[in-house]
């Protein structure tokens, strides 16, 4: 009976972190407009960047784990360890955008910009 309620804790608590930075990413998006700076428009690419590769990250180790024969535990301190483990993909994945996203952070960015009809700063035309 005990492990049922640490899974469903541990569902529980995953699901609405889920929620928390999903509706983090659609305020920031939403706030998007043609008023909007670069630096918003980069802050919220690496921001959906950031998700997108911490969860392909989590779906690798799901992977991993079904073709391992470790058996999960399902008592609190494997609670512990996925709360962790969350802190460490948001971590890992916003590195490796920092470090290696950068074409596709600046591609993206620039799609956003003729979206939203924003003007390059330097020159005062629209971005190529």
């Amino acid at each position: 009976m005990d492990n049922i309620s640490n899974i469903a804790n541990s569902n529980l608590y995953n699901q609405s972190v889920s929620n928390a930075r999903n509706s983090n990413l659609t305020n920031k998006v939403s706030k998007l407009s043609n008023q909007s700076t670069e630096e918003e428009l980069t802050e919220a690419v690496k921001s959906f960047e950031s998700y997108f590769v911490e969860q392909v990250l989590k779906e690798m180790e799901e992977s991993a784990k079904m073709l391992s024969d470790d058996k999960d535990d399902n008592s609190s301190m494997s609670m512990m360890k996925d709360i962790h483990m969350d802190g460490m993909y948001q971590q890992m994945a916003s590195t490796l955008v920092d470090k290696v996203g950068g074409r596709f952070t600046e591609t993206m960015v620039n799609q956003m910009k003729r979206t939203y009809g924003i003007k390059d700063d330097a020159n005062g035309t629209e971005s190529d």
